[in-house]
């Protein structure tokens, strides 16, 4: 992150977890689709990703050293918005940690199949003789993570959501941080303008979240949702009555 970033005075650092993760992945995909995936495959490729980092660290270690030293501001609120929001979701998900409904038996497929393969693609367990093909990368990077610390995903699916959600956070922090330093030159408040920013996104995006907290809060009624309905299926009252629907159309 700090090179692909490096025009701006953040230097992606709220986005060096992601990419992180993402390069740890893809070496493992890689390699597994030539050899049996085990603990030492993947023990193997976090030590080359760690080696990797390591020479990049040793190659830029001045400039690192002196972000670090002329950032440490932006760097504790960047790990400070990340864990507030990681908690604030495992939060939301114990109101229903069920993985049950809705897509949860589809996501809970391809995260088992990918904490088990041997090989991939992983096997498609729901249409034997055949591998996945369609969008499980981002699942599967996270079952690596369970695979790591040995513990099964029927205890750590949970925890993929919201972990999304925070990396999604602090990279948009770090983002807008630096945008902002580079056209708003004496602007104040840029840490609180880039906050609001991160919330627009995430949670303006979707007015079902407004609308989920307003109903919590019990300051609008069902009947007021359902005359905002537009379509078949938008609004619907189930959305607001269920713990499952409110939790997860919220993120």
């Amino acid at each position: 992150s700090f090179w692909f970033f490096r025009g701006l005075k953040s230097k992606g650092y709220g986005f060096s977890k992601a990419i992180g993760l993402l390069t740890y992945a893809y070496l493992v995909w890689l390699l597994g689709q030539v050899f049996t995936v085990n603990f030492y495959l993947l023990a193997i490729s976090f030590g080359v990703v760690f080696s990797l980092s390591f020479f990049l660290f040793l190659e830029n270690k001045a400039d690192l050293v002196t972000f670090f030293r002329e950032n440490r501001k932006l760097i504790f609120l960047s790990e400070s918005i990340f864990l507030s929001v990681i908690f604030a979701g495992i939060l939301f998900r114990s109101l229903d940690p069920s993985l049950t409904k809705g897509e949860m038996p589809w996501d809970m497929m391809v995260y088992g199949a990918s904490y088990y393969a041997k090989k991939f693609p992983p096997e498609d367990l729901w249409l034997s003789g055949y591998k996945l093909n369609y969008y499980y990368f981002g699942i599967y990077a996270f079952s690596l993570i369970s695979r790591l610390i040995s513990v099964i995903p029927l205890y750590t699916l949970n925890f993929v959501i919201p972990t999304v959600f925070a990396l999604s956070a602090s990279g948009l922090h770090s983002l807008f941080v630096g945008i902002l330093d580079k056209i708003g030159k004496g602007l104040k408040y840029k840490n609180g303008i880039s906050i609001f920013g991160v919330s627009i996104i995430l949670f303006g995006g979707n007015f079902h979240s407004i609308f989920a907290v307003l109903r919590y809060l019990n300051l609008v009624s069902l009947d007021l949702l359902e005359k905002l309905r537009v379509g078949e299926r938008i609004l619907e009252y189930p959305l607001y009555e269920n713990y499952f629907w409110n939790t997860s159309v919220f993120f």
